[in-house]
């Protein structure tokens, strides 16, 4: 873009000593012009009169330097997530739940596979009652940043936990012994629960101390609308029994329904990166019974959804035997010493020490101290985890829904705004270019341009020099250069 420039302006040197006799060092501030902004500001503020044409060019030359800055600005180079071509993901989802864990004949069959599941299932519920659970099956490659998975509805397991503390009414009677026993009664159940306090460990051996009953957690048999596991907790909260005892008050108590059931869950906004699967929200609806299917000589229990009116499956043995076994597990009866000079220990784990009696699993002291509504919603995402297994795990009948696998690209992004100043630059170019051609022609001056030939041939006054010699009028360029090449010069002192 500077050559046009620097010959326009060369040009306009010549036209600027046409009109009238101008000073001599406007040729070398014209010359410094047409070599870069500084000469091209020196210009401005040395030519003040006329020579709009080389005063225009000379502000574009200024305005040339911005161009480079704003020329880098025009391309960014930036990355972005991009669906990778011929990868995919997937993510477990199900219609239907055939169990290969939930089984009850591994033992009688001796079926080294199923034992095997049997014990990884038993991890997985010490674990969910921890509060820590599995995933369901996904899979992203293992070259992508992070998958992405389409809203999907699946079969699943919901679980809701209900403080029925209010409704819970008690009565207790003391023996000559001194053994309290209180029964508690809500309206759900048919015959009441007893709690047995201060009572005799072995009646026959009064030193061996006494014991309270604090918590009992026990499976109730569903109502004709109801599908799944119900189970009440029954939890002495006061952790001075005998002195409500001596009060004449029965110890106070803490009442809660835990029920799991079949229901659909809809998960929207799930993502997976790093081996780790995070989900969005999570819509579920309760499944209600409809009935029985056989296929293939295998019987189905059916639910269906009100809302979609879809039916889902589960096998006939694994919807018995999936809260057969969590019903069983959970099951807990949790006595506690009154008298703590007794030692306990040789029929307890030894980091329980001497404050608790004997359980029936592992899980009884937790699941009594632990916030039970933790422990029933992460029952029921467990299983759930369970039903969206993949083929060669948990349900043989398992689906997948395909998702994306996404992975980093570098684009380049053209910023247009950045184009303003270059290509009102390259306009202005074009005209002052045009303008100074149709000055030049009406002008009458030969084209010069940048050749110091003119001064030479034609000389600072009304006199030509020797060296215009042979030329006629308003010589061109070509013509002066012709007669130089025959010319030999010197620059050298000649005062002597």
């Amino acid at each position: 873009m500077m050559v046009p420039i620097a010959g326009c302006l060369s040009q306009l040197a010549w036209q600027h000593f046409a009109p009238k006799a101008q000073s001599l060092d406007h040729m070398q501030v014209f010359s410094d012009a047409s070599r870069g902004p500084w000469g091209a500001l020196e210009l401005l503020l040395t030519i003040r009169k006329g020579g709009l044409l080389a005063r225009g060019l000379s502000i574009v030359t200024l305005l040339a330097l911005g161009i480079e800055p704003m020329a880098q600005q025009i391309l960014e180079f930036r990355t972005r997530q991009a669906v990778m071509p011929g990868q995919t993901a997937e993510i477990g989802s199900a219609f239907s739940y055939n169990s290969r864990s939930f089984q009850s004949n591994a033992f009688r069959d001796n079926d080294l596979d199923k034992l095997s599941r049997m014990l990884t299932l038993r991890n997985d519920v010490a674990n969910a009652i921890l509060g820590a659970t599995t995933h369901p099956y996904f899979s992203c490659p293992p070259t992508a940043d992070n998958c992405t998975y389409p809203t999907l509805t699946t079969l699943g397991v919901c679980g809701v936990l209900q403080n029925q503390t209010e409704r819970l009414a008690a009565q207790c009677e003391t023996s000559a012994l001194g053994e309290v026993t209180c029964l508690y009664e809500w309206p759900e159940r048919a015959s009441p629960l007893a709690l047995r306090f201060n009572a005799l460990r072995d009646p026959q051996v009064p030193l061996a101390g006494r014991q309270h009953e604090v918590f009992k957690l026990r499976a109730e048999a569903n109502t004709a609308n109801k599908t799944g596991l119900t189970m009440t907790a029954l939890r002495v909260r006061t952790t001075d029994v005998l002195g409500s005892i001596k009060r004449g008050t029965h110890p106070e108590a803490e009442l809660s329904t835990l029920h799991w059931y079949w229901c659909t869950q809809t998960y929207s906004w799930t993502n997976s990166s790093a081996g780790d699967l995070v989900t969005g929200p999570i819509s579920t609806e309760p499944l209600e019974a409809s009935g029985h299917q056989t296929d293939n000589g295998d019987t189905w229990y059916l639910v269906k959804s009100k809302s979609a009116q879809r039916e889902y499956r589960i096998a006939l043995d694994t919807e018995k035997n999936v809260w057969t076994y969590i019903g069983n597990v959970l099951t807990s009866h949790v006595l506690m010493n009154t008298d703590p000079s007794v030692d306990l220990s040789d029929t307890l784990p030894q980091e329980l020490g001497t404050d608790y009696g004997t359980c029936n699993s592992d899980f009884e002291i937790f699941l009594y101290t632990s916030n039970l509504d933790l422990v029933t919603s992460s029952i029921a995402e467990m299983i759930s985890n369970y039903v969206r297994s993949n083929k060669t795990g948990d349900n043989a009948d398992s689906d997948v829904v395909l998702g994306r696998a996404w992975a980093g690209e570098t684009f380049i992004q053209v910023r247009w705004g950045w184009l303003v100043l270059p290509l009102v630059e390259a306009l202005l170019v074009v005209l002052l270019l045009v303008f100074t051609i149709l000055s030049a022609k009406e002008s009458g001056i030969p084209l010069l341009g940048s050749s110091p030939l003119g001064l030479l041939f034609y000389g600072l006054d009304s006199r030509a020099p020797e060296t215009a010699k042979g030329l006629e009028g308003k010589a061109l360029k070509k013509e002066m250069t012709a007669v130089a090449r025959n010319i030999e010069v010197r620059f050298a002192d000649t005062s002597d």
